[in-house]
């Protein structure tokens, strides 16, 4: 049966009538947002699929319709006129990158629901069939150009027999290709490092188990190593096989990288953020990839893999070895950029291409800058990179061979060479200066220019020869006129940044900034300038990354509590509904003589209420802190409003209750605007068995200290006095001083004038003013230090009391309780 929903054909010859995967009730609430929410005009849902994601922040609704799933096939290059077979295209997360690319697609899937889900989304696509139906079950009359397995390798366990049915269900799909065909393939490594930092296996939600090889696990899937795939593929009849790496992943892939263009160290920043479950940070993975990538094993710790597979060894011209795309910008500016090696000329390309329909004018734009700007290659110093080829939505340079700035200075350092290194960014300076001679007035070199390339930074100009250079970016060119050291302000801080760890071991940003004439006013001004910049590519109020904020789940970092997890924090959010176990947040604890610092994503949740449980036995906790960060930067503290403890004090409390419980005063918090929820809480004790920790030694010896401290201060302050006392009139210390403590507050100087040269002022001529200030200063100082030594003294003293009023007190009283308090209590 041919069934249509927009322009798509949805084939049913195939289907056995029920759907034997699903990710439940989740996959209504997308069929009902796709059905409602009806794309734009053109052949793509971006628009639609954001306003979707900005509103609902549950991990499937962000797995399944994010637009940076696309990326792992936006990037590839098809042929013209491709045919296209998706195997297991889900609820459509890449179907319509391959629909942009090839003259026809056909889908395979054996969820009704989701094909339907599919086949709304791309509605606009006249070149696309679904077909719902195991893939198995289906008689294929046709041979394709390219067969996509995105995801779907690693459940062949599932769906197809056979003592290795992955090898199987590969035979089968190399019968449906062409001879010369592409069988294409994403999937994670059992060995990312993801994994072994703390991420939990995407498949089974267990720590470990594809580095352990699943041998506690009852689910079929299965991921690969590297080795074990390029075996597999040899096992299929496969003769070709190609690997790229995503990164940071598969799913949502920035990057591209292969085997011929390797990431340098600094390449691989990571967020360590989570999506679709909490995690366990055991170590920094950006640190650890810079260890990985210096010993050549970047392939083996990869954490997902992009295979292209082929029956027949190809020889091809050229190939793409690198992919950046840039889908978290406003779609204005959705740009690849591309790295292409030439395997008979041995040469490099790089290209710039719009990735969005939206995006074609900004690199159009960026030719047109090219072709205004070429004149420059007639410079003494530099020259700007040419353009290969004329603008066709896409535009193509010249890779530019040579060590950019960022090269020579990093290798400056490394060798502890100042003198060189600060030669180099004179180098550099002149280098913009000269840029720039025709708009600048004699040497003045804070004037404004208008038509700013902003992406002059060490990294985009290139020493071809010595003291000859190349530029290599020329995106961003502002119109408004702006400081030429604004240019000097980005390259310093993007250096400084990336490169800290190097850098800082020479010059502090100031040192810098001082380097190039930016005072700390300027670097203000430029800091802000840029901020409004990155704001608007990336969009802050709507674009992506601040719609992503609210899927991101909580990452613990590692650390000694973490191997006493039977004791767990637990912040419970109603949503309208009450509060239950599926709308809670779980953070481990451990016993710690140091507050653990809790933090809480709540970024969308709807909250209603909110209940915490400090801990999940009966403790004695300390609860120092509980605040709510808003998305304007501000954070508000909140109260306990009720709670089953049984006594409390400043800030311990006694749960005597199996289920300790507090639910926090909500009333007056726009939680709308809430991100998280910061707790700051230790467990004293779980069980009162240990005396010396129920009657916190440390708080008895820190009052010891304090009655030292406050025989200290009293003496101070007495000879303080007695010197103040010296002065002839205490009461016109005070006016005089008053006087001029209000005077210096003034901003008008004429004012300021008036009052020193008043009469009073010039009656206590004689007194030695400066000292007469300095002493009150330090003083009221003292006062302060006083009276914070006592609150503490008060807080010390009602913390012992509470001890002394508790059950477990009394219920501990015998001789060590005496050796603990005795006489000296």
């Amino acid at each position: 049966m041919i069934d249509k929903i927009g322009n798509v054909k949805m084939n049913y010859d195939f289907y056995s009538g029920s759907d034997e995967y699903n990710d439940g009730d989740i996959e209504e609430i997308l069929l009902d947002y796709v059905q409602n929410n009806k794309p734009e005009e053109g052949n793509y849902d971006y628009d639609r699929v954001m306003n979707i994601l900005e509103n609902d922040n549950r991990w499937p609704i962000l797995y399944h319709l994010s637009p940076v799933r696309q990326n792992i096939l936006d990037w590839y290059d098809f042929k013209e006129g491709a045919r296209v077979l998706e195997v297991g295209a889900g609820c459509g997360a890449v179907t319509a990158a391959l629909c942009r690319q090839a003259s026809k697609v056909t889908c395979v899937e054996l969820s009704k629901r989701r094909a339907t889900i599919n086949a709304y989304r791309n509605q606009n696509f006249s070149n696309l069939e679904i077909m719902v139906a195991n893939f198995n079950d289906i008689h294929f009359e046709e041979k394709y150009d390219y067969i996509t397995l995105i995801g779907v390798l690693e459940y062949a366990n599932y769906y197809t027999g056979g003592d290795d049915s992955f090898v199987t269900f590969l035979e089968k799909i190399k019968k449906l290709l062409k001879p010369d065909g592409k069988l294409l393939i994403a999937i994670e490594n059992k060995f990312g490092l993801k994994y072994f930092a703390g991420q939990v296996e995407d498949h089974t939600g267990c720590l470990f188990d594809g580095i352990e090889n699943y041998v506690n696990t009852n689910s079929k899937v299965r991921t690969f190593s590297k080795d074990e795939l390029t075996e597999m593929m040899k096992e299929a009849g496969f003769k070709d096989t190609k690997f790229y790496y995503p990164f940071p992943d598969y799913k949502f892939p920035m990057q591209i990288f292969s085997d011929e263009y390797l990431p340098k160290a600094e390449d691989l920043v990571c967020s360590l953020d989570s999506y679709d479950n909490d995690r366990i940070r055991l170590f920094d993975e950006t640190a650890a990839f810079a260890g990985i990538v210096k010993a050549n094993k970047f392939d083996v710790f990869s954490n997902s893999y992009f295979v292209e597979v082929g029956i027949n060894k190809e020889e091809k011209t050229e190939t793409k070895v690198y992919s950046k795309l840039t889908k978290e910008r406003r779609k204005e500016y959705q740009i690849e950029t591309a790295i292409y090696y030439n395997n008979k000329e041995k040469t490099y390309r790089a290209v710039k291409k719009a990735i969005m329909p939206d995006s074609e004018k900004h690199v159009r734009k960026m030719y047109e800058k090219y072709l205004e700007n070429r004149e420059m290659s007639k410079r003494k110093h530099y020259t700007i990179s040419l353009c290969k080829s004329e603008y066709n939505k896409s535009i193509s340079f010249d890779f530019v061979n040579g060590n950019s700035i960022c090269d020579k200075l990093l290798l400056a350092l490394k060798k502890s060479d100042k003198k060189a290194f600060e030669k180099i960014l004179f180098e550099y300076q002149n280098v913009i200066y000269e840029m720039f001679e025709d708009k600048l007035d004699s040497n003045d070199k804070l004037q404004k220019v208008s038509g700013l390339n902003i992406d002059l930074t060490f990294d985009n100009i290139i020493e071809v020869t010595p003291g000859q250079y190349k530029v290599i970016d020329y995106e961003w060119y502002m119109e408004e006129e702006l400081p030429i050291k604004y240019v000097f302000y980005r390259a310093i801080s993007a250096f400084y940044i990336r490169y800290q760890d190097t850098v800082s071991k020479f010059y502090s940003l100031s040192d810098l900034f001082n380097i190039f004439g930016i005072d700390e006013a300027e670097a203000k001004e430029f800091y802000n300038k840029n901020l409004e910049f990155i704001d608007f590519v990336y969009d802050s109020e709507n674009g992506y990354n601040k719609m992503l904020k609210a899927y991101r789940k909580n990452t613990h970092p590692f650390t000694q509590r973490n191997l006493q997890a039977e004791y767990f924090a637990q912040l419970f959010i109603d949503s309208g509904n009450g509060f239950s176990e599926e709308n809670s947040m779980k953070q481990p604890l451990g016993l710690s003589d140091e507050y653990t610092i809790l933090r809480f994503n709540v970024a969308g949740k709807g909250i209603k209420a909110l209940r915490f449980d400090p801990v999940n036995v009966p403790a004695i906790v300390k609860i120092k802190k509980i605040a709510v960060e808003l998305n304007d930067g501000t954070i508000t503290e909140l109260n306990i409003k009720e709670s089953n403890e049984a006594s409390s004090s400043v800030y311990s409390r006694l749960f005597e209750d199996d289920d300790p419980q507090t639910i926090l005063d909500t009333e007056g918090i726009d939680f709308d605007k809430a991100t998280g929820i910061v707790i700051q809480i230790k467990i004293v004790q779980t069980h009162f068995e240990n005396i010396s920790e129920v009657f916190r030694m440390k708080d008895i010896e820190k009052k010891s200290i304090f009655e030292k401290e406050k025989t200290i201060l009293n003496q101070v302050f007495t000879k303080l006095e007695d010197n103040r006392a010296v002065l002839k009139d205490i009461d016109k210390y005070y006016t005089v001083t008053k006087k001029l403590m209000a005077a210096e507050e003034l901003k008008d100087e004429n004012e300021r004038k008036s009052v020193l040269c008043s009469t009073t002022f010039a009656e206590e001529n004689s007194v030695f003013v400066s000292e007469m200030i300095k002493l009150e200063y330090l003083r009221r100082d003292m006062e302060k230090e006083l009276k914070a030594k006592i609150e503490e003294n008060r807080k010390l003293s009602e913390e012992l009391n509470y001890i002394k009023g508790t059950k477990a007190y009394r219920c501990l009283l015998d001789k060590k309780v005496t050796g603990v308090f005795g006489e000296n209590r």
